[in-house]
């Protein structure tokens, strides 16, 4: 499937909207994370919206701005995922070029994407798609929807379904796609399952409230 599932614990955790905006609720993950981060046993800790499967996360179309918009039903299409720095760690998706998200990339910076080799064989054959910009369908945590992202790295594929071709892949920062609802991915040096109760108390020092 492209990532290494064994070994990992998966924690949906959702905030309760009627308190939460999405700027704060990214906060608290954030902080979340780096708490997971140092408890006993976690050698890698993540988020993402949306797990790698069976779903597609985003299904949307996305063209490159250094070229003519194709007309519409020639568009390329693929998934968006918005995950956060330390996914493709957690998950052990080989980093091919460029650089992985960092804290630095906000809601106030460049959006920035990272993408699949299946989207750079399609898309870039004619040259490293590093600092390039991409249009894609997705609307910006600043509410707009006509963003152009550059792209800082590729990683390898993942499969959304076990069967069926491999979809071109989109990666972007949760903090400039954010929600109130996030998977945590933990990767554990033992048994994942030994840390469960650590993690739900974790949780719910924060926010008594957040289903598990």
């Amino acid at each position: 499937p492209g990532f290494r599932a064994d070994g990992v614990l998966t924690v949906g955790v959702a905030l309760p909207g009627v308190r939460y905006d999405q700027p704060r609720a990214e906060s608290l993950f954030r902080e979340l994370i780096t708490r997971i981060s140092a408890l006993p046993g976690v050698t890698h800790a993540a988020g993402a919206s949306c797990l790698p499967v069976p779903f597609a996360c985003i299904g949307t179309s996305f063209w490159r701005v250094d070229l003519a918009k194709p007309a519409e039903g020639q568009l390329a299409s693929g998934q968006v995922r918005p995950v956060t720095p330390g996914f493709f760690k957690a998950m052990e998706i080989p980093q091919v070029a460029g650089r992985d998200f960092a804290d630095s990339d906000t809601v106030d910076s460049t959006p920035v994407a990272i993408v699949s080799e299946e989207l750079v064989r399609q898309q870039f054959a004619d040259g490293t798609p590093l600092g390039r910009r991409m249009r894609i369908n997705v609307q910006h945590a600043n509410g707009r929807n006509d963003v152009e992202w550059t792209i800082v790295g590729v990683v390898g594929n993942i499969r959304s379904t076990l069967d069926g071709p491999v979809r071109q892949t989109v990666f972007i920062p949760r903090a400039q796609r954010p929600g109130t609802q996030i998977t945590l991915f933990l990767r554990a040096a033992r048994d994942p399952l030994a840390i469960a109760s650590s993690v739900a108390g974790l949780v719910h020092s924060i926010e008594p409230e957040a289903p598990l």
